[in-house]
């Protein structure tokens, strides 16, 4: 049974050093852990590793190459033994490596991941305004710290779509990896003032500034069915993970690869921080990280006496003023957010093959003439606007 063992534990405690300014800031603490076990998981049982291709069915480095299976299939005498993550399989022979069958999809369990969630807010409420005695202050300051792990994204509608897409080098048993959903860091600044420059009619002035980290993506291969097939509708297209080659002499990279495409990756590879760790070696899912977004909001509002005063009903009229992404109003390309595909993947290279030894066949490295073009604007958190309005209390 799926469950998540969770821990948290918290402080809060008032500041005092003396008087003024250093004195009433309250301050919270929180952390909260959190322990999956066996969550959820999908597998093909219409798949298994095949050992005629590459090295006894894996590449030179270890990912595993997955081929289509019929056990119902004339002369095939293999044997699911166990539906876990990998399922596995006794008696395999040629024979049961054939047809069309495929998407024969099972949900299951896996091995389970951890999370950690750390976060700080300190905040104050000082006496009256910034110009006037009537009125209040308050300003906050906060940090949030996050630490997931998934093995899959799990955020489609199907589980074909589940299944697939995700950045995966063994499909059947995804590792553990920085979560999806992830932003590794939060940060928080606040303040809403307000003054009364006529007695009991605040005029306030707010804002909220949002520094955040993006959240992660993958390097991957573009090329269908050659780690995983397709069949059954599955989708894997750019969704395996990369290999990233040292050099062209690579012991891993087939010598009918185009090496000029793999320089290329080469290149890419030396150049971009968050893949640096991995050359040499298949990229690790959520690697990377996209573009950190900052956001800016303002806010401004002033009451006034409302009608029913002329008959001894105590109301205000309240006009505000909200004021979305300001830093984008001030410039255009101030403030936008950037994301890829939405999959959270990245193709970097097309792997065509594997050969006889098991080595990468790499045919070319189209993916990174628009790496940059990919990392488009998520328009709705990207543009600003004004918003006018009345509210009535009485």
């Amino acid at each position: 049974m799926t469950t998540v063992v969770r821990a948290n534990i918290g402080v809060s405690s008032e500041l005092n050093f003396g008087t003024g300014f250093f004195s009433g800031w309250n301050t919270n603490l929180d952390y909260i852990y959190s322990e999956f076990r066996n969550p959820l998981s999908l597998v093909d049982l219409a798949q298994a590793i095949d050992t005629r291709v590459g090295v006894n069915g894996r590449t030179i480095d270890g990912r595993p190459i997955y081929r289509t299976i019929d056990l119902l299939a004339a002369g095939c005498t293999g044997r699911l033994t166990d539906a876990g993550s990998p399922p596995v399989y006794t008696g395999l022979v040629p024979a049961c490596f054939t047809g069309s069958r495929g998407a024969e999809l099972m949900l299951t369990n896996q091995k389970g991941y951890r999370s950690h969630v750390a976060s700080f807010l300190l905040s104050k409420n000082f006496n009256g305004g910034l110009v006037t005695s009537g009125g209040s202050t308050y300003v906050s300051f906060g940090y949030a710290y996050t630490n997931s792990h998934d093995r899959r994204n799990m955020y489609n509608s199907t589980a074909g779509s589940n299944y697939g897409i995700t950045a995966a080098a063994d499909r059947q048993n995804p590792d553990a990896s920085p979560g999806f959903y992830q932003s590794k860091h939060n940060i928080t600044f606040a303040a809403n003032i307000k003054n009364e420059f006529v007695s009991d009619y605040a005029t306030a002035l707010g804002f909220t500034f949002v520094a955040r980290a993006g959240r992660p993506y993958s390097l991957t291969f573009t090329g269908n069915n050659v780690f995983n097939p397709t069949n059954g509708g599955l989708t894997t297209s750019d969704t395996a993970l990369a290999y990233l080659p040292t050099g062209i002499s690579d012991p891993n990279i087939s010598p009918t690869s185009n090496m000029a495409a793999v320089q290329q990756l080469v290149d890419f590879s030396n150049g971009l921080n968050c893949a640096k760790k991995d050359i040499g070696r298949t990229a690790r899912r959520n690697s990377c990280t996209n573009d950190w977004y900052y956001d800016l909001d303002l806010s401004f509002s002033q009451e006034l006496p409302g009608p029913g005063q002329l008959f001894g009903v105590d109301d205000k009229i309240r006009v505000y003023a909200m004021f979305d992404n300001f830093l984008n109003f001030l410039d255009p390309n101030w403030n936008v957010q950037r994301r890829r595909n939405f999959s959270g993947t990245q193709d970097v290279a097309q792997v065509s093959g594997v050969d006889a030894q098991g080595r990468y066949i790499i045919s070319n490295a189209n993916g990174l003439t628009s790496y940059d073009a990919d990392n488009q604007i998520n328009v709705s958190s990207s543009v600003w606007r004004l918003k006018f309005g009345v509210s009535y209390e009485f």
